[in-house]
């Protein structure tokens, strides 16, 4: 089984204290400690994690009005879908324009903080005339769980690089608080 961690400072702390590698800790430290640094990280795990299923995906990708999106990824039967990666912002209003500019068909907004997800999500059920059902709303760790279990599935049926449906727009692959559209 694959398993990834986002690892916080007190299990780093852990980590040390049961003999793990200091330099692996240092290194996770680093990454974690600049903004941008754990930013790409994150949308390199996603784009490799959506590359095993089948899609292709672009960083930063520039929209029509000069604004970008983190991940474009793409299906070889032309669905979109736009990842925004929220380590420290809470701009909503701004993000969920690429569906309503109908840039990409599903938007997927990820945050690192469970204070931001609840802020973003109540700032969601406010804002009138947006395809709710079109916006997954969860936690990056959260994501990246479905991604693999999805990953997962495919493998060991024999499906490899050939999911079943869309990630994650079918009802069996969602958490039934990361999506919006349930609330």
């Amino acid at each position: 089984d694959r398993i990834h961690f986002a690892i916080t400072a007190n299990g780093l702390d852990i980590m040390k204290t049961v003999g793990k590698s200091p330099q692996r800790i240092g290194y996770w430290k680093w990454i974690t400690g600049v903004p941008g640094y754990e930013h790409r990280y994150w949308q390199n795990v996603l784009r490799v994690k959506h590359r095993m299923l089948g899609w292709s995906g672009r960083l930063e990708y520039s929209l029509k009005d000069g604004r970008r999106v983190d991940l474009l990824e793409q299906r070889d039967d032309g669905f979109r879908k736009g990842i925004e990666i929220e380590l420290s912002t809470k701009d909503v209003e701004n993000k969920i324009r690429i569906l309503s500019d109908r840039e990409v068909d599903e938007l997927v907004l990820l945050y690192k903080d469970e204070t931001l997800l609840h802020f973003a999500r109540s700032k969601l059920e406010k804002i009138e005339g947006i395809a709710k059902e079109k916006i997954w709303i969860g936690l990056i760790r959260d994501y990246v769980e479905i991604l693999d279990d999805i990953i997962k599935h495919a493998e060991t049926s024999g499906n490899e690089g050939k999911p079943e449906g869309s990630i994650p727009d079918s009802d069996q692959d969602r958490k039934p608080n990361g999506n919006i559209g349930e609330i």
